[in-house]
């Protein structure tokens, strides 16, 4: 018999002890709470999520019909079993309207009681199972949405394909980059409609063996019969409908990146050649400026010789000077100064 979290609800000191007694005999492995009032009652239910609780519906602070609707707005799914006298009826018929799964008379039949309190515990457990399927649901379609807008806004080429090359998935940005609406490429041939004629045979054979997480660079040929380059990694997923695992591919458009590359491998190229002949002429230099300094040091030296000869000069004509005065005053027959 099941088993479950239970909550018995009465001021009976007489009913509070057989109760639990017979439940624990017939059906063991439940937990059962007790109350005496509603007001403890509500308490208790609005922290726990009973499997099922059975109340009187006479209580010292309220009447079953109040306490019911209470708990029928705190825990909707939560079957409720009220206990009643003889002279109850219209009061039990009343709470099956209100809600109640069903009224026990008392004195308590246990068999009566134990089959009822049976198929409450069942149907709560079939209500718990139907709401844990609903969260899942609820949860997956938020996992779906935001899977689709991660797929639709990711700043990147989302493509999968079976392992034959046909397109599954053909996300916003692979449709900018070539053109092609998804119901243009959905079901077709990637070979067909994207990959340059003379790359077909080896992009098949990257198909037939595919290899995970490695990057590659592959051309993509656009509607209007654009090359752009492609930079791609590729992983397996499982994808529905499909027994084999299907291939997503993630892309950049390294278009603009290689011809950068290959500008600057090219600029590269020319700074080398210039500097290349730079130092050619920065060598000539130095030769020149050696042989000049070699030609200055030379003028530097006949210089110094001609200053040389120049002073000698110039002390000799003053020695003819002063020789001439001489001869000149002993002509005149004067002594000489």
């Amino acid at each position: 018999m099941s088993s479950g979290r239970l909550l018995i609800i009465d001021d009976d000191p007489a009913v509070l002890s057989a109760l639990p007694e017979t439940l624990r005999l017939w059906m063991p492995g439940s937990v059962v709470d007790l109350c005496g009032t509603a007001r403890l009652a509500l308490d208790r239910i609005e922290a726990i999520d009973y499997d099922a609780i059975i109340s009187d519906i006479r209580l010292p602070d309220t009447d079953g019909l109040t306490l019911l609707e209470r708990i029928k707005t705190c825990r909707p799914n939560t079957p409720v079993l009220l206990i009643t006298g003889y002279g109850d009826q219209t009061l039990a018929t009343q709470a099956l309207r209100g809600g109640a799964f069903d009224y026990i008379l008392k004195p308590i039949d246990r068999d009566y009681f134990l089959s009822s309190l049976g198929r409450a515990l069942h149907l709560r457990h079939l209500s718990r199972q139907a709401e844990e399927r609903l969260r899942a649901e609820a949860a997956l379609r938020e996992n779906q949405q935001s899977l689709h807008t991660l797929i639709e806004t990711v700043p990147c080429l989302l493509v999968i394909t079976d392992r034959e090359g046909r397109v599954l998935l053909f996300n916003r940005r692979a449709e900018k980059l070539t053109g092609y609406t998804r119901e243009e490429t959905l079901g077709k041939p990637i070979f067909d409609l994207l990959i340059p004629k003379t790359l077909i045979e080896e992009a098949k054979q990257r198909f037939s063996h595919p290899d995970s997480g490695i990057p590659y660079h592959s051309p993509w040929m656009t509607k209007a019969g654009e090359e752009r380059l492609i930079e791609w990694r590729r992983t397996h997923v499982t994808w529905p409908n499909h027994a084999d695992p299907c291939i997503l591919e993630v892309g950049i458009d390294v278009t603009e990146r290689r011809q950068a590359e290959e500008k600057i491998a090219g600029l590269h190229s020319e700074l080398d050649d210039q500097v290349r002949a730079y130092g050619t002429v920065v060598q000539d230099l130095e030769a020149s400026k050696t042989q000049l300094q070699e030609k200055i040091a030379d003028l530097e030296m006949f210089q110094d010789v001609v200053v040389g000869r120049e002073l000698k000069m110039i002390s000799l004509e003053k020695q003819v000077a002063t020789l001439t005065r001489e001869l000149e005053a002993m002509k005149a027959g004067r002594p000489h100064a």
